[in-house]
């Protein structure tokens, strides 16, 4: 229909496209602005990890996979050193929610001053970026930029630490290590008996 009133077939069909055009542009753009606008994660690792007891004696200069052969030192913060061990003959671990795992890394003949990297783990199975209960992460110490691991790398790896592996004192019994290699308080082997 066309005459006085009412706009022309075409002028119809270029507003309907004109409109739709727009009513799009203002959904992308509103998409844009909520994804933008994303409160930033707060600190998983604060400040004071550098002054925890290490979990282990051990020089770990030792090649292994995801960390290459730097120099590694492994932190625990409080709670993590009053790990949970689980009522069954197998003594499987089980760490509290809030407890911290730091992996501080230096290269190879470099372990003056503040570490390279440093990796940590954050028990908190609520967190969505948590894995396997534990939210994967590295600090870049010059920075102080955290970086969140959302994928399987991390996990994969650290999978092995619940069956028999080649570090700490082995695993012999293959508990569930809640994922940790090198946990606090082994019973009978404190950090001067690792091998």
């Amino acid at each position: 229909m066309s005459g006085p009133g009412f706009p022309a077939r075409g002028d119809l069909a270029a507003r309907a496209v004109g409109v739709l055009s727009f009513a799009a542009l203002l959904a992308a753009l509103s998409l844009t602005l909520s994804c933008g606008k994303a409160a930033p994660r707060p600190p998983l690792l604060p400040p004071d990890y550098a002054s925890w007891p290490r979990t282990t004696a051990v020089a770990l200069d030792y090649p292994i996979p995801g960390h290459m052969d730097d120099f590694r030192v492994i932190r625990a913060n409080a709670l993590a050193f009053r790990t949970v061990r689980r009522a069954d003959p197998a003594g499987d671990l089980d760490f509290p929610a809030g407890s911290i795992v730091v992996k501080q890394a230096w290269p190879r003949g470099a372990v003056e001053g503040a570490p390279g990297k440093v990796y940590f783990m954050v028990k908190s199975p609520a967190d969505p970026a948590a894995r396997g209960g534990w939210v994967w992460g590295t600090l870049d110490p010059a920075t102080g930029a955290e970086q969140v691991f959302e994928g399987a790398f991390c996990i994969t790896c650290h999978a092995n630490a619940n069956e028999k592996y080649p570090y700490a004192d082995g695993n012999p019994g293959e508990s569930f290590r809640d994922y940790v290699f090198f946990p606090p308080g082994l019973p009978g082997a404190d950090p001067e008996g690792y091998p």
